[in-house]
């Protein structure tokens, strides 16, 4: 069915992880930095194998996630109000479901369509929980979104033929990075975004 590489820093830890499969190909980064390195690597990683593929069969979706966690406390330790990190009143937050001081999650998730032959879909989870560390029990914030465009669905034209190489795929990519951008810092507060240096939308 396929096979995987895995590079680890720790036997408990792995850094990132290559799978390829009969109908997906997919990289995960867990020790991730900045866009253009963990890009590069992917690129590298994944564009022989994208070839191969593309003799074959069609592109059915690109997907890009990122997963984001923040501890909550207060300067003495105390768990801290959620309301320091994600904004209340961000579209990504479901009425009802946040609490200052308690555990939630929230799911939204909505499609997209923009370009003829593409359906995307995005989508947000956020959880508050509490986690228990080495030095003792605090509060996280776990917000993962996702972007994941669609193609060869029933009402789509469709995809031109340029759309399916390599570039544009990957140029793609990079605007699934930056759309994901836009939707953590629309689900955090302004501070929240400023201390990761990302800018609150216009």
């Amino acid at each position: 069915m396929g096979f995987e590489f895995l590079r680890q820093i720790t036997p408990e830890f792995a850094a990132e992880k290559l799978q390829v499969r009969r109908d997906t190909l997919t990289y995960e980064n867990w020790d991730y930095t900045r866009w253009a390195p963990m890009k590069r690597k992917a690129a590298a990683l994944l564009k022989g194998a994208f070839g191969i593929y593309n003799e074959s069969v069609e592109i059915a979706g690109v997907t890009a996630s990122y997963v984001d966690l923040f501890l909550a406390t207060t300067a003495d330790g105390d768990a801290a109000d959620a309301g320091l990190i994600i904004e209340p009143q961000s579209k990504s937050v479901a009425p009802g479901a946040f609490n200052p001081t308690k555990p939630w999650h929230t799911h939204s998730g909505w499609f997209e369509y923009p370009e003829p032959w593409c359906r995307r879909l995005r989508q947000v989870n956020v959880d508050v929980a509490e986690a228990m560390l080495p030095e003792g029990e605090r509060r996280f914030v776990q917000i993962m979104t996702t972007v994941n465009d669609q193609f060869g669905q029933k009402g789509l034209e469709p995809m031109p033929v340029d759309e399916a190489t390599w570039d544009r795929v990957l140029a793609r990519l990079q605007n699934c990075h930056a759309e994901l951008k836009e939707m953590l810092t629309s689900t955090l507060t302004k501070a929240a975004a400023q201390a990761i240096s990302l800018e609150q939308p216009k």
